[in-house]
């Protein structure tokens, strides 16, 4: 293991790299790491800018960045790499700029005065969409700010050198917003007509209105539809900060996750609905069509890479009041059986979920991925990983964090499903329950096939 001085940052506190990659590292070098323009480890900063919080609060982080922003008031090269850094901070985990926070990342940028121009409006670009509002009075005063505060003496000439780069990014700028403008509404045209053309025809049974509809009527195309739209959209709501630190679990941070919890309520859900489905027929002969039907669903999800519906299906047909269900299983055919284990085996633990990997990592097209996996790592690597090593922080831990957090959210780039959304069948699929259903449906499954029966004396 080799044991570097921070020389690159002109700083005396120590770090440990390994074949080129930080290890461990003070708070004071893990920021200055982030100032520097060819950094050896260049994973590494996408990584502490997204889960530092796993090491330090990010109220602290920030003050550091601006103290050890202030520390190179002589080094420009550093100070602009730094400014490229916070607004990939932003990219990254827009999320977390917001009420007085984003006020204080705010006021940072006014102090710089305009200083460095080409790399301030990409900054100040994003704090508008984060704003949600273009011309936010906040920004545009910010903006004003940056091009006409009187700058000392020693600046003056640094002042002339910006002053034709500021009107460069002003036009720039607004010659960028009147294209956008111009391109979204050809493109609002043209997803209109799109729509129309993308959208395959909705398969809905005849003579039955939408609001009096059940699962019985639907076609097993039209219902995994459904499932996957809900899936999509849940799954690309998900932001990065809300994997750090495996917050969804904790219940003093869980309200930082929002979205991974309606997630893993999603599986809860639905798995409940299917449940509630095949108990709600009380002849075998109706059971099994429900069971073929389900096994249908799955089998039409994943081959479109939708792995939660696929596994929400599993789960509930391996559940105790379903799998025990012996006399209707026997009248599924054959070949659905197949198919339906087939699905089964991908979701073993066997050899750390090697089949459920292989298939997240060989799908190159639309996929919503099975939550259950990254979740799982995420907790192994939180809980089997000190947060610290001697007196340094342990940063091998917030690479291996990242790694796992953008391996799940980067699906979100992919192409999208773009199913037509029928409100009434979703209603429909988002049945909610009181309480915990799992004794009494397995209460029911007894009624419907009691143990020690024949086939000849279940109806």
């Amino acid at each position: 293991m080799e044991k570097k001085t921070n020389n690159s940052t002109d700083n005396n506190e120590n770090a440990v790299f390994e074949d080129g990659k930080l290890r461990f590292a003070s708070l004071d070098f893990m920021v200055q790491y982030l100032s520097e323009p060819n950094p050896e480890d260049q994973e590494i900063i996408a990584a502490i800018l997204v889960c530092h919080s796993t090491l330090v609060d990010t109220k602290v982080f920030f003050l550091k960045f601006v103290e050890i922003y202030n520390g190179f008031s002589e080094n420009k090269e550093k100070q602009k790499t730094l400014l490229r850094n916070f607004n990939l901070w932003i990219s990254l985990t827009p999320e977390v700029f917001v009420g007085d926070f984003l006020i204080e990342a705010m006021d940072f940028i006014e102090i710089l005065d305009n200083k460095y121009p080409k790399e301030i409006f990409p900054i100040i670009e994003n704090f508008e969409l984060i704003q949600g509002i273009e011309n936010n009075e906040t920004i545009t005063v910010l903006t004003q700010t940056l091009q006409t505060t009187s700058l000392s003496e020693k600046e003056k000439k640094l002042e002339e050198e910006n002053e034709k780069e500021i009107e460069k990014e002003k036009n720039r700028k607004e010659k960028k917003k009147k294209r956008m403008k111009e391109k979204e509404k050809e493109k609002e045209k043209e997803k209109e007509k799109e729509k129309e053309k993308e959208f395959e025809k909705p398969l809905l049974p005849k003579n039955i209105s939408l609001e009096k509809i059940t699962l019985n009527d639907l076609d097993p195309l039209e219902i995994a539809r459904q499932l996957t739209m809900i899936q999509q959209i849940t799954y690309l709501k998900i932001k990065r900060t809300e994997l750090v630190t495996i917050r969804w679990s904790r219940n003093n941070l869980k309200h930082l996750s929002p979205n991974i919890i309606k997630y893993i309520s999603n599986f809860n859900l639905f798995s409940d609905v299917f449940t509630s489905w095949i108990l709600d027929s009380p002849k075998k002969k109706d059971r099994a069509k429900k069971l073929e039907k389900c096994i249908q669903i799955m089998d039409i999800c994943f081959k479109w890479g939708d792995l939660v519906t696929t596994s929400i299906i599993q789960n509930s047909l391996h559940s105790a009041p379903i799998h025990r269900l012996r006399h209707s299983w026997d009248l599924v055919s054959k070949k659905k059986i197949q198919s339906f284990r087939s699905l089964q085996d991908l979701f073993s633990h066997e050899r750390n979920s090697f089949r459920l990997r292989k298939v997240h990592n060989s799908i190159s097209g639309k996929c919503v991925p099975y939550p259950g996996l990254y979740l799982t790592d995420l907790t192994f690597i939180t809980d089997g990983n000190p947060n610290n090593h001697l007196l340094n922080f342990n940063i091998s831990k917030i690479r291996l964090e990242y790694q796992v957090i953008e391996s799940f959210v980067h699906f979100q780039t992919r192409e999208k499903y773009n199913f037509k959304i029928i409100p009434q069948i979703q209603k429909l699929l988002e049945k909610t329950f009181d309480g915990d259903q799992q004794s009494l449906f397995y209460k029911l499954s007894i009624e419907l096939e009691p143990r020690k029966k024949s086939a000849n004396e279940i109806p």
